[in-house]
């Protein structure tokens, strides 16, 4: 039966690579038009939407990853397969708790399929750059409200045109994610000396303490992986014998193990976000003190054990945030009240999305961990490992406008493609797409 259905495609559409080209092209417009749109509503500016702007760019969005679909599933009949399979799971989610951005993700993971990764990264770095750039300056020039809000970290934190300062960092950061990736051990070290001065801008301008963590390790991981390649360069015709082949062997076997535990970050990430929240005691000051450290998301998330039951495909959770106060002469911590906002992505997306789609995001970030590892590809086995930290503190893993890196397991990056016969990886050990 499958044969002859392979038979019958094959037989009506036996060239499909042209129609796919055009359906990609596409997808990349339409990714472009649902980020701007996302990142706009994380902004001042106010913009009328259209009622039917966004159902009509989702009618789209449907129909191009049915066509897709149907022109490439017996290419990967198997993998079409396990993300039907998602799809459902993502689909009774969305369902149950009316969240939009299941649909959206299941489906931009369908159509960005087999498109090279960094075509993708470079769109997005282009979108939201420009747009984050825009925005900043209408607010330095007083065409947008710049949000300057009052905390106990400090005098003030401005958010730049941006809802809230952490968010403005957040977007900076995971610029700086998607440029790295981009530029890979070809950055220079100009533009890793920019990348610490706008962080050190960033934290004395928005006072963002996890992206600006994330953002240092970021940078120095980068600044490790350039220096790493230039002495890689210089002595490989050296490193068979002697004591420089000896200390090499040393040197390649201490990075081996820190890579080997940096591939398991997101799936103990997610393992200490989920345990330390569920068993915080406020009476223990070893758990108080952690607490602070981790701004006070482990006695937010046991707020959300105690108040929340964990589903299977989520729930509808009305959230409540606060960046703080943009009135100084309020105490701080009286603005908290009525705060339910879960910070931790991976909290966040198992309460209100559900358990289903928590273990299929750790998943999908790890196996890309596991991929990258296994193609030497450092960088970016790092950059998952940071977004994996940043997760604990911030909500953004699954928003489209922040990271697009949810998106690159299925993405012509690690893909197989056929050559003359021959089979080839998407990726070469040095970080190279092959052609």
């Amino acid at each position: 039966m499958l044969g002859r259905l392979k038979a019958l495609h094959k037989k009506y559409i036996p060239e499909p690579e042209p129609i796919v080209r055009v359906l990609d092209n596409l997808a990349l417009v339409l990714y472009v038009l649902f980020i701007f749109e996302a990142f706009l509503r994380t902004t001042t500016f106010v913009i009328d939407w259209h009622p039917y702007y966004h159902l009509s760019l989702k009618v789209i969005l449907i129909l191009l990853v049915v066509a897709k679909s149907f022109l490439k599933v017996f290419d990967d009949l198997w993998v079409y397969i396990l993300l039907f399979v998602c799809a459902i799971g993502y689909a009774l989610a969305y369902l149950q708790g009316n969240h939009g951005i299941l649909l959206e993700i299941i489906l931009f993971t369908v159509l960005l399929k087999d498109i090279d990764f960094r075509k993708i990264a470079k769109v997005f770095f282009v979108v939201i750059g420009i747009s984050l750039v825009c925005i900043f300056v209408a607010s330095k020039r007083g065409m947008l409200t710049n949000l300057t809000y009052y905390s106990d970290r400090g005098p003030w934190r401005q958010s730049f045109g941006i809802n809230y300062p952490t968010d403005f960092v957040a977007y900076i950061l995971y610029l700086f994610l998607v440029w790295v990736f981009i530029r890979n051990v070809k950055i220079s070290f100009i533009e890793i000396v920019l990348m610490g001065l706008l962080t050190r801008w960033s934290w004395i301008n928005c006072s963002a303490r996890a992206s600006t963590i994330c953002m240092v390790l970021l940078i120095a991981a980068t600044l490790v992986c350039k220096v790493a390649h230039i002495i890689c360069g210089l002595v490989e015709k050296k490193r068979e014998g002697g004591r420089i082949g000896v200390l090499w062997k040393l040197i390649g076997d201490v990075a081996n193990l820190f890579t080997w535990i940096v591939t398991f970050c997101v799936p103990v990430c997610f393992g200490l976000s989920v345990i330390s929240a569920y068993k915080f005691d406020i009476t223990n000051s070893l758990h108080c003190r952690l607490n602070e450290v981790f701004s006070d998301r482990l006695r937010l998330g046991k707020v959300t054990f105690d108040t929340y039951d964990i589903k299977l495909f989520g729930q509808e959770i009305e959230m409540h945030g606060n960046g703080g106060t943009t009135l100084p002469w309020l105490n701080y911590a009286t603005t908290g009240t009525g705060y339910n906002f879960i910070d931790c992505s991976y909290l966040n997306i198992m309460f209100r999305y559900g358990f289903f789609v928590v273990v299929c995001t750790v998943l999908l970030l790890w196996i890309t961990s596991i991929l990258a590892k296994k193609r030497k590809d450092y960088i970016t086995l790092l950059i998952i490992a940071i977004i994996a930290v940043h997760s604990i503190i911030e909500h953004h893993m699954l928003d489209l406008h922040y990271n697009p890196f949810i998106f690159m397991l299925f993405s012509g990056y690690f893909s197989m493609v056929k050559d003359s016969g021959k089979e080839k990886w998407g990726v070469g050990e040095d970080g190279e797409v092959k052609d």
